[in-house]
């Protein structure tokens, strides 16, 4: 989890910023940052990192609607 809080912090010293607007859950802001911080966006990102050269971007888009 150190691990990943490092990177975490260093993609937002880079300029990252997390986009609320698309979490459709009725949580407050912090906890939306967490819902985007979650298993599946700390899976893209790494493998973003491990595939591609250095200093190539990485988008991460995650759909957090409700399919109910």
């Amino acid at each position: 989890m150190a691990k990943w809080e490092d990177i975490e912090n260093r993609i937002r010293l880079e300029g990252y910023v997390s986009d609320r607007r698309e979490v459709l859950l009725n949580i407050d802001e912090e906890e939306k940052d967490d819902a985007l911080a979650r298993h599946s966006e700390k899976l893209a990102i790494a493998f973003g990192l491990i595939s591609t050269e250095a200093g190539v971007g990485i988008r991460v888009v995650k759909n957090l609607k409700s399919m109910w």
